[in-house]
C-alpha cells in the first residue's frame, strides 16, 4: 500500500506537469502578449484620470 500511492503520486504530477506546461504555452503567447499592452493602458489610463 505504502509503495504504490507515492507511484500514482509521483505519477500524477509528472502528467499535470507534462500537460500544465502545454497549456501554459499555448496560453501565454495569446495572453500575455494582448494583456500586458491594455493592462498597461489602462493603469495609465487611471494615473491620467486620477491625476487629471
Amino acid at each position: 500500500l505504502k509503495g504504490r500511492p507515492p507511484r500514482a503520486e509521483a505519477a500524477a504530477p509528472l502528467e499535470a506537469e507534462a500537460v500544465a506546461p502545454a497549456a501554459v504555452e499555448t496560453r501565454e503567447p495569446t495572453e500575455p502578449a494582448a494583456a500586458p499592452a491594455p493592462t498597461e493602458d489602462k493603469n495609465a489610463a487611471m494615473r491620467k484620470g486620477k491625476k487629471a
